[in-house]
């Protein structure tokens, strides 16, 4: 099975490509990149989609709003940590300045672990909304492993408004 956020529900191992929005109104979005690596320093994530694979940015449109509702990392390797958090770029495709729109997220494995450790932050019933500006021309996050080794997946869900 790929180590990747596919569909289905709120639990560890599962299918998680999208994710409910009941209750809300909108386009539906996710966006992940599947193990990672080479991010043993602090990395803005800047992966365009590629095959079936949406990449991690999301690239604004003028008068959209963007919800996020939830995030969503992991990582395949022991002896690892890996730093996550979302954020706005003052432009597009990951680029320019960084903004922090969460705190900083951490996990890190044992010596021994069997597949993958994961964790998801649910932000569906306060979700953070992005108004389109001059500083929110794409969505994505930042992260930073304790070595270039490190293998991570790392991903978000959200719809727009």
């Amino acid at each position: 099975m790929p180590k990747e956020f596919k569909q289905g529900a709120h639990s560890a191992g599962a299918d998680r490509s999208t994710l409910p929005t009941s209750g809300h109104s909108g386009r539906q979005i996710r966006r992940w990149v599947n193990e990672k690596t080479g991010i043993g320093t602090e990395t803005v994530l800047s992966d365009a989609p590629s095959g079936v694979y949406p990449g991690i940015y999301y690239n604004m449109s003028e008068g959209e709003i963007l919800h996020i509702t939830g995030i969503h990392y992991g990582l395949f390797t022991i002896s690892d940590s890996l730093i996550v958090e979302l954020g706005m770029c003052s432009a597009v495709a990951g680029g320019g300045t960084f903004i922090p729109l969460t705190p900083k997220f951490h996990i890190a494995t044992g010596t021994a672990i069997a597949g993958h450790l994961d964790q998801e932050i649910d932000l569906a019933a306060r979700s953070i909304a992005i108004p389109y500006s001059a500083a929110s021309l794409s969505i994505t996050m930042r992260v930073n492993a304790n070595d270039a080794d490190a293998s991570a997946t790392v991903g978000w869900t959200g719809y727009i408004q």
